[in-house]
């Protein structure tokens, strides 16, 4: 008994306060076509993309408008400032200010595979990634 309480007042508000991730991609993880977006819950944001998944970093410039919905405006290391509007269903939508960059992006996990490559800090669903955007960067 003695061993259950200090486990829940001594560990547990360090697990509370854990990283949490929530990642979106599209296209096929090796291939040209795939990219990646990752949010941390420490405001940290990284973008992949193609064969590689070469890693990049984000710089979140705050929160705007679009379509009556509230979006969040990315900048990538070449200066392109994107827009991102997360839907309740677990997608991304990703376009260019000027209309030149659209794409749909889906919420993804990296769950065991073969009890290999757990991803402690990934948002577990769809719902639990949205409250991580809204709480964090919205």
């Amino acid at each position: 008994m003695r061993y259950l309480l200090f486990t829940l007042f001594i560990i547990l508000p360090f697990l509370s306060d854990a990283q949490k991730l929530a990642r979106y991609t599209t296209g096929t993880p090796g291939s040209d076509d795939y990219q990646e977006i990752s949010f941390w819950s420490d405001k940290k944001i990284v973008y992949k993309k193609g064969r590689d998944a070469k890693e990049y970093g984000v710089q979140f410039l705050g929160v705007t408008f679009y379509q009556n919905e509230k979006a969040m405006m990315l900048q990538l290391p070449d200066n392109t400032t994107l827009r991102a509007l997360p839907f309740d269903d677990g997608r991304l939508s990703v376009s260019g200010l000027m209309g030149n960059y659209f794409k749909m992006m889906k919420w993804v996990h990296d769950g065991p595979k073969n009890t290999k490559g757990i991803c402690l800090p990934c948002t577990v669903n769809e719902k639990e990634a949205l409250t991580l955007l809204k709480k964090t960067y919205m």
